[in-house]
């Protein structure tokens, strides 16, 4: 996956780039883990969120994030270690905080050492925030869940002038 640019499509090519990229920023080479991670966000972004319409419960939480102002990047492509949307840090250029709406429940997963260690380590590395929406809440208490993800995304991404 690494040499040939392709598509990362199995988790072996997931644990390949994340290997890859832990070992360019041990190294400093910020700059290349940059473009790597970017480049499997945008992979991801290209192949089916373009492509797939989303739900009426994500439709919903894309809707009220973009009325907080903030601009959403699609990334749920991956099954396993994809989360619905991300916001970038406008200070740092990265990742400032992904949103989760309802668990992923593929096979890889089943296990909760996979589900509850593995995959929210591997998260961290990308995120410094995930949030879970849950849609029970999100119908059946509204107002508290938009709440909780209001809060959160403002923690995660302050405007500018309230961070110190």
């Amino acid at each position: 996956m690494l040499r040939t640019r392709r598509r990362p499509e199995v988790p072996r090519d997931y644990l390949q780039a994340y290997l890859h990229y832990a070992t360019l920023v041990s190294n400093g080479l910020l700059e290349e883990s940059r473009r790597l991670a970017e480049r499997l966000s945008s992979s991801q972004q290209s192949s089916e969120t373009n492509d797939v319409p989303l739900d009426g419960f994500k439709q919903s939480v894309s809707n009220f994030v973009r009325e907080l102002g903030h601009e959403l990047i699609a990334t749920a492509n991956d099954p396993v270690l994809g989360v619905d949307f991300s916001i970038r840090d406008p200070k740092t250029g990265g990742f400032g905080i992904g949103i989760e709406c309802d668990p992923p429940r593929h096979r890889l997963i089943r296990a909760a050492r996979a589900r509850e260690i593995w995959r929210p380590s591997v998260l961290a590395r990308v995120y410094p925030v995930v949030h879970k929406v849950s849609a029970y809440s999100w119908y059946h208490e509204p107002k508290k869940e938009r709440q909780r993800l209001r809060e959160e995304i403002a923690k995660a991404i302050p405007k500018s002038g309230e961070r110190t």
